[in-house]
């Protein structure tokens, strides 16, 4: 293994950061579960999952020294100097990363975690989730080296974080009435006045999934503003307990809504135009009273003209690029063309960067007849007859113009 490691060469940032991934979102479970039930009957002991969390985070934290990063004042240059890269992480996530481990280093202490000091080290357990901004950083990583579409991406970030949200809820509202339990016996909570209202057995108010699986359901309940009316507060904790996830749930709802909706109006923009000259062209023939026959051809012709723009925009979204970036990528989109054509097969990036721009894209409907012009063509889809020839895809013609 070569240290650095370098993210162009190595597979393995890619393979790590998806395991981050994961152990993060598993953190995000466990770090308010373990919380929320430390008074069920049957509290989870996660001891040994908080020491694999700590062991994570140490190698994640040399690992980071240790991987090649991009240079913030070069783009597209990569830092390989160990000394240069532990300053950056040290000016970087080092510090977060650092307090996620405080709870470990609390357990350390000779402090007596009773009383109000075990109430305050359950809090400490929050720590971990200061690591939760390497999400986003992973994410763009994914979509630089994946390619991964934005709107997938922020699909899949959007249903993550209310996963996570209704996941809290159910933590902080199932924890409060447990704790209400321990501390105040004589109190009213949800649970008590649940099971008063409809009975049951009890481990089903008193267990970790029991309380758990009744305190998801008030959660999505509260998020998605359904609100059946069976569990209400009945304390004034409880009663601040619910106005915060109320108040949190309604605004995260309304963000998503707005968000799912503004994502799948631009997922497919090309559909969405598509729908709309198609709604176009059915009004104009309507109007004209155009035969049944022509509105089929002109309908399926409409249709194929996608491919058509689809390559209009990809020359448009190289534009954007450098002249050498330009002349790449180009030249690897035109290597059919230019293996059929002999003097193209060895011009240079720029070169093919000004040939892809000057090459035109135009759609023929079947049977019709193209007229000849002093242009190198090809048949990218379909296929054609020239000379008594069969052009099929790929097929080249007009090579001499440069004579004429």
């Amino acid at each position: 293994l070569n240290l650095p490691i370098d993210p162009r060469k190595s597979n393995i940032p890619g393979i790590w950061g998806l395991v981050v991934w994961c152990v993060l979102l598993v953190v995000c479970i466990v770090v308010p579960f373990e919380i929320g039930f430390e008074h069920a009957s049957d509290p989870p002991d996660l001891f040994w999952v908080d020491r694999f969390f700590d062991a994570f985070t140490l190698c994640d934290m040399c690992l980071t020294v240790l991987t090649a990063q991009p240079k913030p004042d070069r783009p597209g240059m990569y830092e390989t100097r160990t000394s240069v890269l532990a300053l950056m992480y040290l000016k970087g996530h080092f510090s977060l990363d650092t307090l996620s481990l405080l709870p470990s280093f609390a357990l350390l202490t000779k402090v007596d975690w009773t009383g109000a000091s075990c109430v305050l080290l359950r809090f400490f357990r929050l720590a971990r989730l200061l690591r939760m901004g390497h999400f986003f950083a992973i994410t763009r990583e994914w979509q630089i080296n994946a390619g991964l579409s934005n709107a997938f991406l922020s699909l899949v970030n959007g249903f993550t974080f209310v996963g996570i949200a209704v996941h809290f809820m159910a933590c902080a509202w199932g924890g409060t009435a447990l704790d209400l339990a321990v501390t105040d016996p004589a109190s009213s909570t949800w649970l008590t006045a649940l099971k008063a209202a409809k009975g049951g057995d009890d481990w089903q108010y008193e267990s970790t999934r029991g309380v758990y699986s009744l305190s998801l359901y008030w959660a999505i309940m509260t998020l998605t503003s359904i609100g059946y009316g069976d569990i209400t507060p009945q304390c004034n904790l409880e009663y601040w307990v619910c106005s915060g996830c109320m108040l949190c749930s309604g605004g995260l709802w309304a963000f998503v809504i707005g968000e799912v909706c503004g994502i799948l109006t631009t997922m497919l923009p090309h559909d969405v135009e598509l729908k709309q000259r198609l709604d176009d062209l059915n009004d104009m023939m309507e109007d004209r009273s155009l035969p049944t026959a022509m509105r089929r051809t002109l309908r399926r012709y409409l249709f194929e003209t996608q491919g058509v723009r689809m390559l209009e925009e990809h020359k448009a979204s190289a534009k954007h690029m450098s002249p050498m970036l330009q002349g790449e990528a180009m030249g690897s989109m035109m290597d059919n063309f230019r293996a059929s054509v002999s003097y193209l097969k060895a011009m240079s990036p720029e070169f093919a960067a000004a040939l892809a721009s000057s090459l035109h894209a135009t759609l023929y409907a079947p049977k019709e007849m193209v007229e000849p012009t002093r242009d190198i063509c090809t048949v990218r889809r379909g296929i054609g007859m020239r000379g008594g020839k069969v052009l099929a895809i790929g097929a080249v013609w007009g090579e001499d113009m440069i004579l004429d």
